[in-house]
């Protein structure tokens, strides 16, 4: 869900042993790349459009990096409960609103960098995020969502949580974080609930 180019797509299904691997994403120039990895791709909008599948199409679905691209996420689970296949696994990486670097921002009073108010420019980001990264311009980031509200939504949607991994700071700053803030990131990323980004896997119940 979001496959972009297809390269992590295609990474996961063959890593897996899949028969077929499919993708949806909206980009229509993402998704000639990804058919010319061997993708069967469709032509989709996560937040509004039904998915091209019948019930009970797939044994494993991903979805990393696009549920904050999403203002709602009601369609996107709905429809990946709907295709799944009862027992079927959901795996979901996302920005975390909880993580370390967020509630430091907070508490602070600066806008966390993954939520943002405008498609004009970063507003209320504490200055040592643009000294750290090159490319400081807005990424389409509207939602963001804790461990524990993404974990409530599935289980309301008919699934349980299986395994959860944190993941430190991706990208990487382009100026290398100081022994300090590598020191402090690895630390929190040993909790999901207060990693830079987390793993959720899901397993369909019902």
């Amino acid at each position: 869900m979001g496959c972009g180019y297809g390269a992590f797509s295609e990474l996961v299904g063959k890593a897996l042993g899949f028969r077929e691997i499919h993708g949806i994403d909206i980009d229509e120039d993402r998704g000639k790349v990804a058919s010319q990895r061997g993708l069967v791709v469709s032509d989709c909008d996560l937040e509004k459009d039904p998915f091209p599948y019948p019930a009970d199409s797939f044994d494993f679905i991903i979805s990393f990096g696009a549920f904050d691209h999403l203002g709602s996420l009601d369609n996107v689970v709905s429809e990946a409960s709907r295709v799944l296949e009862p027992q079927g696994c959901l795996a979901i990486s996302t920005t975390n609103l909880g993580s370390w670097v967020n509630r430091v921002a907070l508490l602070l009073g600066y806008q966390p960098r993954n939520l943002e108010i405008s498609k004009k420019g970063l507003f209320g980001v504490h200055s040592l995020y643009r000294d750290a990264y090159s490319c400081a311009s807005p990424m389409g980031r509207v939602s963001v969502h804790t461990l524990r509200a993404l974990e409530e939504y599935l289980n309301f949607n008919g699934f349980e949580p299986v395994k959860r991994w944190g993941v430190g700071l991706v990208p990487a700053p382009d100026q290398g974080p100081t022994i300090l803030l590598r020191t402090l990131d690895r630390v929190f990323s040993k909790w999901p609930s207060w990693a830079v980004r987390y793993i959720l896997l899901s397993r369909k119940i019902n």
